[in-house]
């Protein structure tokens, strides 16, 4: 009888260790799956979605469509791939982002019901072609060291194949973070097509005073990146260097690899152990009859 019971109580951890590997599934109730986007799939919206996206997907799940993204373990998902958007509904990127799970957050305390709609058609936005976008535009960065300023243009072609620079445009300036992009300064393009910013003094950049400054013009869909060497030498902790858990598995220390088989072997132990003891039961209740 005690074999028994210690028998049944292995089945209850098989079955227990069975619910938590099936509880890192998604299972989305059909009627979320089936939920559509309330807003339009217009600029304004995308725009909307991008800014949303720039600040709270982009640090792990890196730019849309570049597969980019942060080198963790397991590897978060590119949702600008067609994989990602063919195998997901709205309703069901929706559901994902209101909820969370494991490493993923649920974003329902942090953004509204509209930005996460938003950030969906940013994401659906690439899907077409946007007619209105000046194929001609060009962004350029000049960085002064000087006195320290960012200063970025637009140029277009007129109907005479001229070039001619564009006023109003908007910008956006920031410098490259761990965790996404901070930005420096927003505006539009002045009478003479340019839009500056002074960076701070205190810019704190990499070990040797290098940080990368990116430029943004999401009407015109361009970005463009430059390297400056004049900002603060700082030290900044590598996130995926060996001494990190969460980096990957071929920067994972060895001891971490180690434990990692050991527990996982430990587990298929437990589970072989419980399936010959099964059979053992089987085959006594036979005799028994």
């Amino acid at each position: 009888m005690k074999h028994i019971k210690n028998t049944i109580s292995l089945s209850v951890l098989l079955l227990m260790f069975a619910t938590f590997v099936q509880a890192q599934a998604w299972e989305i109730p059909d009627g979320e799956k089936s939920k559509t986007n309330p807003l339009e799939l217009n600029a304004a919206n995308s725009e909307k979605g991008f800014e949303v996206y720039q600040k709270n997907c982009k640090s792990c799940h890196g730019d849309v469509g570049a597969a980019n993204f942060m080198p963790l373990v397991p590897p978060p998902t590119d949702l600008g791939s067609a994989a990602f958007k063919t195998a997901n509904t709205d309703g069901e990127i929706f559901y994902k982002m209101t909820t969370g799970k494991g490493a993923m957050p649920s974003f329902k305390a942090v953004l509204s019901d509209d930005e996460r709609w938003a950030v969906i058609a940013y994401l659906r936005a690439g899907d077409k072609t946007d007619a209105t976008v000046d194929k001609n535009a060009k962004l350029s960065i000049v960085a002064n060291p000087d006195d320290k300023s960012i200063s970025a243009s637009i140029t277009t072609k007129d109907a005479t194949g001229k070039e001619v620079k564009l006023v109003g445009a908007d910008i956006e300036i920031s410098i490259k973070r761990i965790f996404g992009n901070l930005t420096i300064g927003k505006g539009k393009t002045n009478a003479t097509g340019a839009f500056s910013v002074n960076l701070p003094e205190d810019l704190p950049g990499d070990s040797l005073g290098k940080a990368t400054i990116i430029v943004v013009a999401k009407r015109f869909k361009q970005e463009e990146k430059i390297e400056i060497d004049w900002a603060t030498p700082s030290k900044h902790h590598d996130l995926t260097a060996q001494a990190s858990i969460w980096g990957t598995s071929a920067n994972a220390p060895w001891w971490i690899m180690l434990l990692y088989i050991g527990i996982a072997g430990s587990v298929w132990v437990v589970i072989i152990y419980i399936v010959l003891q099964i059979l053992k039961i089987a085959r006594l209740a036979k005799k028994n009859v």
